[in-house]
C-alpha cells in the first residue's frame, strides 16, 4: 500500500519518478493511473486530506513535465502546498527535484505549512516579468533544511521568495537568477532570495546568484533582496553574487549576526558591494553583528565604482545602520570601504580605512584586519581566518560579546567556542589560539565509532593528522560498515585519540563534531532514505604525564558524546545504517 493513514496523517512513500497525477485525490491512496505512486500524485493527496502528512523521496530525479503555470492544485506545472506537508528527500546529493523550467518548483500558498529536508530543487522558471519565487515561492509558512535551490530563475526571488514565514535552515542558495528580462521595477530582483515577508538564514550559504535587474539603479540583491519585510541572517556566508550587492535592504529590517558577507559585486551607482541598505518614503535599518564583511566591491559605471566596497547607504531621510563587534574590509587597490551616513557604532569594529567613520569605544579605523582568504575552516560554511597577528583578535570584551539581543555569544560562525582567549574576537570567526610545540614527526588520530545495542559491530575508522598548532579539520570521514537496528534503538556516537610514542601531553578542544547517518531500509520493508544528525557538544579533553607514556602508543578512553533514539524510517521495519554517514570536527591540539 502506497500510504498509511491514521488518525489524519498520511505517509507517502514515493516510487516511481514519472511525472503523473493522482487519480483519485482524497482517497487516502497515492496512486497514478497505473498504481504508482509519484511525487505530484503524492502532493495532491496530501492536499486533498485534512491533517498534516509525510512524503518520503528516495534518491532520485525527478523532472517536472506537465505544462501549465497558473493552476493551484498540483495538477499542472509546479508542485502546489496548501495544507500541512512535509517531503523527505535522501539528502541533497541523492535527490533532485527538476522543475524542466516549465515553472517553478514548488508553491506554498497562503495558510500552508510545508517543510523540506535533505533534497535539491533545481531548474525551475515561473515565467517572465515580476512572476516570484523561480525554484520556491512561500506565502504560508516554510522550512527548507538540508536542502539546495540551484539554477532557477524568476523576476522577483530566482531561488526562493518568500512572502510568509520562512526558515532556511543548513542549506545552499546557489546559481539562481533575477531574470531581467523586461524594464520594470519588479523584475530582476533577489537573484538568490528575495522576500517581503518574515525569513531566517541559519547555517546556510547564498552563493553565485545574480540580479542585473534595473530597479533603482540596480539596486536588486544579487544574494538577498529584502523588500520592507525583516530578513535575519546568522551563521551564513553570502558570497560571490553579482550585479545588485550582496544583500540589498530596502525600506525593511536586516539582522546580520555572526556571519560572512565576502567577494559579492554591487553595480549601482549609490554603492554597495556587500550590503546596501535603502530608505525610499520608509525607513531602513541595518544590524551587523559580529560579522565580516570583506573582499566585496561596489563597481558601477558612469564613475560610480568604489562607493561603499564593504557598506553603502541612501535615502531620504535614510535609515539607520548599526554595527557592533564586526569587520568592515574593502577590496585592495582603492575604492571607500563604507558610502553612508555617520554609522550607530555599539563598539569594537574594524574598518580598513576612515570612511566608516566609526567612534565608538574599541573602534579601529583606517586598519588593516588581517584576513586570509574566503575558505573552508571549519564549520558548514565558509570564513575568512584572522591571521595570527590581527587586531581583530581579543579585541571584544567578554562583556560585550552578545547578540543583537544582548544574549552572550558563546560560538562564533563555525561554531567554535568563544572566546578562545581573554577576551572575543572582531567579527565571524574566532581565532584559535597557538598550542605547545609539538616533537618532530608526532602524529594525531582521532578515531570516530558507535555502538547501538551493546553491539560490537558498526563503524570505526581513524583521521591520522599533523600535530601542529592551531586548528585542525577533522573531516567529513567516510563511515563504511553495516548495522541493523530496530526503530526506537539507541545510537551511542562517540570518539577517541591516539598519540604515538615521544610525546608526554595532550589536550584537544573539540568543537562542532557531528555524524550525518545515512540509513534505508532492509529488504522487505517499505522502502526509503533518509538522514539523521548526531551533533555532540562542544569539550575540552586533557591527558597529563602521569596518565600519558612517552614510551609507546597511547589512547585516551573512548568518550562517547550523544546518545539517540534510531528514528521510525521503514513503517515499524528495521533500519539499516550503510555507508555513507560521516564525522566532522574542529580540533585544537596542543
Amino acid at each position: 500500500m502506497a500510504a498509511s493513514v491514521t488518525a489524519h496523517a498520511a505517509i507517502f512513500n514515493v516510487n516511481n519518478s514519472a511525472d503523473t497525477v493522482d487519480s483519485s485525490p482524497g482517497d487516502g491512496n497515492c496512486a497514478d493511473a497505473f498504481g504508482n505512486c509519484t511525487l505530484r500524485a503524492a502532493v495532491m493527496e496530501a492536499n486533498a486530506l485534512p491533517g498534516a502528512h509525510t512524503i518520503n523521496l528516495p534518491a532520485g530525479t525527478y523532472i517536472l513535465a506537465i505544462a501549465g503555470r497558473g493552476e493551484n492544485a498540483a495538477a499542472t506545472g509546479d508542485l502546489d502546498i496548501t495544507g500541512n506537508l512535509t517531503i523527505t528527500g535522501a539528502g541533497a546529493a541523492l535527490t533532485f527535484i527538476d522543475g524542466g523550467t516549465i515553472d517553478r518548483v514548488f508553491d506554498v500558498l497562503p495558510g500552508a505549512v510545508a517543510r523540506l529536508d535533505g533534497i535539491t530543487v533545481r531548474n525551475g522558471n515561473p515565467g517572465p516579468g515580476g512572476a516570484t519565487g523561480g525554484g520556491i515561492s512561500n506565502a504560508g509558512t516554510m522550512v527548507l533544511s538540508n536542502s539546495t535551490v540551484a539554477s532557477s530563475t524568476a523576476g522577483d526571488g530566482g531561488g526562493i521568495y518568500n512572502g510568509g514565514t520562512m526558515a532556511v535552515e543548513g542549506s545552499l542558495v546557489v546559481g539562481n537568477a533575477g531574470n531581467g528580462g523586461a524594464f520594470s521595477d519588479t523584475d530582476g530582483l533577489g537573484g538568490g532570495i528575495s522576500n517581503s515577508g518574515t525569513m531566517t538564514v541559519n547555517n546556510s550559504t547564498v552563493s553565485g546568484n545574480t540580479a542585473p535587474g534595473v530597479y533603482w539603479w540596480g539596486v536588486a540583491g544579487g544574494g538577498i533582496f529584502n523588500d520592507e519585510g525583516m530578513v535575519t541572517v546568522t551563521a551564513s556566508t553570502i558570497s560571490g553574487n553579482t550585479v545588485g550587492s550582496g544583500v540589498v535592504n530596502l525600506n525593511g529590517n536586516v539582522i546580520i549576526e555572526n556571519s560572512t558577507v565576502s567577494g559579492n559585486t554591487g553595480s549601482t551607482g549609490l554603492g554597495g558591494g556587500g550590503i546596501f541598505n535603502a530608505s525610499f518614503g520608509a525607513h531602513a535599518t541595518l544590524s551587523l553583528i559580529s560579522s565580516t564583511v570583506a573582499a566585496n566591491l561596489a563597481d558601477a559605471p558612469d564613475g560610480f565604482g568604489g562607493r561603499g566596497n564593504a557598506l553603502a547607504e541612501y535615502g531620504s531621510p535614510p535609515g539607520s545602520i548599526t554595527v557592533k563587534n564586526s569587520i568592515l574590509a574593502s577590496v585592495v587597490g582603492g575604492g571607500l570601504t563604507c558610502y553612508t551616513a555617520p554609522l550607530n557604532s555599539l563598539g569594537h569594529n574594524l574598518a580598513s580605512d576612515n570612511s566608516c567613520g566609526l567612534s565608538g569605544s574599541g573602534d579601529l579605523n583606517n586598519t588593516d584586519p588581517m584576513l586570509g582568504p574566503l575558505a573552508a575552516n571549519g564549520g558548514q560554511t565558509m570564513t575568512h581566518a584572522l591571521l595570527d597577528a590581527s587586531p581583530a583578535i581579543d579585541a571584544v570584551p567578554v562583556p560585550n560579546c552578545t547578540n543583537a539581543a544582548g544574549v552572550a555569544l558563546v560560538i562564533d560562525q563555525r561554531g567554535v567556542s568563544r572566546p578562545q582567549g581573554p577576551a572575543c574576537d572582531m567579527g565571524a570567526f574566532e581565532h584559535l589560539p597557538p598550542g605547545l610545540p609539538c616533537p618532530s614527526g608526532a602524529k594525531v588520530n582521532v578515531r570516530w565509532h558507535y555502538s547501538a545495542n551493546g553491539s560490537s559491530g558498526g563503524w570505526s575508522g581513524t583521521k591520522s593528522t599533523s600535530c601542529v598548532d592551531g586548528s585542525v579539520a577533522i573531516g567529513p570521514q567516510a563511515m563504511e560498515g553495516d548495522l541493523k537496528v530496530a526503530p526506537g534503538a539507541t545510537l551511542k556516537v562517540g570518539y577517541d585519540f591516539t598519540l604515538p610514542g615521544n610525546t608526554s601531553h595532550f589536550s584537544a578542544l573539540v568543537s562542532n563534531a557531528k555524524v550525518v547517518f545515512q540509513a534505508r531500509c532492509v529488504s522487505g520493508a517499505a522502502p526509503s532514505i533518509a538522514s539523521f544528525t548526531a551533533t555532540m557538544p562542544n569539550a575540552t579533553y586533557s591527558v597529563t604525564d602521569q596518565s600519558w607514556y612517552p614510551s609507546a602508543d597511547q589512547r585516551s578512553s573512548l568518550v562517547f558524546e550523544r546518545s539517540l533514539s534510531v528514528p521510525d524510517l521503514c513503517g515499524g521495519g528495521q533500519v539499516r545504517l550503510d555507508k555513507g554517514g560521516v564525522f566532522s570536527a574542529v580540533v585544537l591540539l596542543n
